[in-house]
């Protein structure tokens, strides 16, 4: 009878293009991913790894105006893959895989903007004194994402699999002060 072995496969294309005029800088990055499993003693047809997020974009760009250096960013990827449980007759998500198996589903496509303001003093001095102030908000339209899936038991007698979703950052505001010495 022949082993069956646990394989993974891996597809992965990273681009990356930068641009500065001056004062102003531009990056743009963009990833392909493809991360898939077979596992025939788990499930016949191979599926997608937890990690198996396809699309990755970054766009990020700043501007140095005397002392300050404004930021704008904005991320997005697809959703990440997961498994839906399906429910018992009790309402739990019990042990069963789905018919279009493990990690058949996918999250919702993940986005944000980010934007930050940084202030430098520079004392004329002989010594690399200085102190850097800064403000950041991110997540700035407030978008609710989904990231990855939990697992936890539920139940005494016998052991029921429950998910839960978890979230990223909502806005979430920053300050910054580092001295540089």
């Amino acid at each position: 009878m022949p082993k069956k072995y646990v394989t993974v496969s891996i597809i992965n294309m990273v681009t990356l293009i930068k641009k500065r005029i001056k004062n102003y800088r531009f990056w743009i990055g963009y990833s392909f991913s493809k991360t898939i499993v077979n596992f025939p003693t788990l499930q016949k047809q191979s599926f997608p790894s937890n990690f198996n997020q396809q699309h990755v974009l970054n766009i990020s760009q700043t501007l140095k105006v005397n002392q300050f250096e404004f930021a704008l960013g904005w991320n997005f990827a697809t959703g990440s893959p997961y498994t839906r449980f399906i429910p018992d007759e009790n309402g739990f998500a019990g042990n069963r895989i789905p018919t279009n198996g493990i990690n058949g589903s996918r999250f919702k496509d993940y986005h944000r903007l980010d934007a930050s303001m940084i202030y430098r003093f520079d004392f004329k001095t002989k010594n690399p004194w200085g102190i850097v102030l800064g403000f950041s908000l991110r997540n700035i339209y407030n978008r609710n994402n989904t990231i990855d899936q939990g697992l936890t038991e539920v139940g005494t007698d016998e052991i029921i699999i429950e998910s839960f979703e978890k979230q990223s950052l909502r806005l979430t505001p920053d300050v910054v002060i580092r001295f540089n010495f």
